[in-house]
Formats: C-alpha cells, sequence, structure tokens
C-alpha cells in the first residue's frame, strides 16, 4: 500500500489521509512498514520486535526494524514533551534603566507547564536562549543585566533585571515555547 501523502496535496488532506490509514491499520491489526526513496525501511506502523505495537520512524540511511532508540526521530512508546502553544510578548526598557521590568502571559493550561523561551536582545537578529546574563567587560566581570523567566499554574513571567544604560531605550522580545508531556 503507498502512502496516501503527496507534496500536491493540502496539509489538512495529507494529515486526514493519514489518519484515515492509521485507523484501518489499528482496526486491521496489520503492519505497514514505508520505505524511502532509496528503499529502506523507515516507517513502522503496528507491531515489531519486543511486543511493540505503534509508530516509528528511523533516521534517514537506518532501517526502522534494526534502529536503536538513538537512531529513530519518532517511538509512540517514548513519552515525548509536545509543543502546546507558542507566543511572543515585548518590554521596552527606559532611558535610565535601574530596575526590574516584567510582563505577564497567560499561558492558558491547568498545570505548570516546561517553557522554553529566547530573548531578541533589540541589537541584533540572534535570539538567546534564557536564562541570559550580560556581563560587563571590565575587571571585576559583573553581571549588568539578567532576563530570565517564571511559570506558575497560569502565567509566564518575563523579568529584565538592569542598571546598565546600554541596553536602555531598547524593545526586548521574548519568544516561547509552553510544553507539555504526553500521556504516560
Amino acid at each position: 500500500m503507498a502512502l496516501p501523502v503527496s507534496s500536491n496535496n493540502s496539509q489538512s488532506s495529507n494529515l486526514n489521509s493519514v489518519n484515515k490509514l492509521i485507523k484501518e491499520v489499528n482496526g486491521s491489526k496489520v503492519t505497514q512498514v514505508f520505505k524511502d526513496r532509496t528503499g529502506t525501511n523507515r516507517v513502522l506502523l503496528g507491531s515489531g520486535a519486543d511486543d511493540f505495537y505503534g509508530l516509528k520512524v528511523s533516521i534517514s540511511g537506518v532501517d526502522v526494524y534494526g534502529a536503536s532508540n538513538d537512531q529513530l526521530v519518532f517511538n509512540s512508546d517514548q513519552n515525548v514533551f509536545k509543543i502546546v502553544s507558542t507566543g511572543s510578548t515585548s518590554i521596552t526598557l527606559p532611558a535610565s534603566p535601574n530596575d526590574s521590568y516584567s510582563v505577564t502571559v497567560a499561558h492558558g493550561l491547568s498545570t505548570v507547564p516546561a517553557v522554553i523561551a529566547y530573548v531578541d536582545d533589540g541589537t541584533s537578529s540572534t535570539r538567546v536562549q534564557m536564562p541570559y546574563y550580560m556581563l560587563s567587560l571590565g575587571t571585576p566581570n559583573e553581571v549588568k543585566a539578567a532576563f530570565f523567566f517564571l511559570v506558575d499554574d497560569t502565567n509566564i513571567t518575563f523579568i529584565i533585571t538592569t542598571n546598565y544604560s546600554f541596553i536602555a531605550n531598547n524593545t526586548y522580545t521574548f519568544r516561547y515555547y509552553t510544553l507539555q508531556e504526553t500521556a504516560s
């Protein structure tokens, strides 16, 4: 059976086709293996070795049947974090910053999520993973600004603490990803 996915189809159409195929495989208790362009078995949907039943996808060039966990890009037996939401928010510092500045966003989940956050420093196109500390270049080497975030069961609060005029009058944009574990 050929995988009913095509680059000519819309994403929604491809997703519906894959979901339909998964339902068919689950209903018939058969195993489907899909090969890549080189003929390597890359996707296993159904039963495999060691009482496995689910979905596995191997890295390029590795047969899914013999792949170790390190050689899989997806394994439905593993509990993985999923991105629940993404967003961004900003803080603009005044001309003479000498305090803590914060902005709070609601994450909309009923538990405390895992969060990955980055800050755009306002002076380049580089994002820096948080927490992020700007150090003085002199001696002693001291923290001139700190960028960090706090998470509770309703909000993510982004904070800049500084007394450093170099970062004044800049807007700092925080990009965040809320993550949640799949069901065990």
